[in-house]
């Protein structure tokens, strides 16, 4: 069964994603801070990880760049409502991006094109930013 790590600070997003990816037969772990979804990470088996762009303590890029030098391999799609989602998400540490509000079958869309290019070791683009 795949495993999802869902960080945001907003409780109805979390309980949204989790939901969503949950009835894909996905269990999904959350966290509410970046700190916290960090050390979550750096201790769980993670087949990816979906993170808030602005976050209470650190950002979501500071949470994958964190994670990936700690060795972490699985891979970050960065959420924001912000203009500054086009240009975070190029950070070498973001694999994916999804822009805020978005649809459930477009989360679903960005999570199965991860997963699959994770499960298949395809190489590409480093960033695809979805609106």
């Amino acid at each position: 069964m795949r495993h999802i790590l869902v960080i945001d600070d907003e409780d109805g997003i979390r309980k949204i994603v989790s939901l969503a990816l949950s009835r894909h037969g996905i269990t999904v772990t959350e966290a509410a801070t970046g700190e916290a979804g960090l050390a979550m990470a750096l201790t769980s088996q993670l087949d990816a990880i979906i993170v808030d762009l602005r976050l209470p303590d650190i950002s979501g890029v500071e949470v994958a760049a964190h994670y990936q030098s700690q060795g972490g391999t699985a891979p970050v799609i960065l959420l924001s409502a912000s203009d500054e989602l086009e240009a975070m998400a190029k950070h070498p540490a973001i694999t994916r991006s999804l822009s805020k509000p978005f649809t459930l079958s477009r989360l679903w869309s960005t999570v199965q094109g991860t997963l699959t290019a994770k499960t298949h070791g395809v190489t590409g683009p480093k960033t695809q930013t979805l609106h």
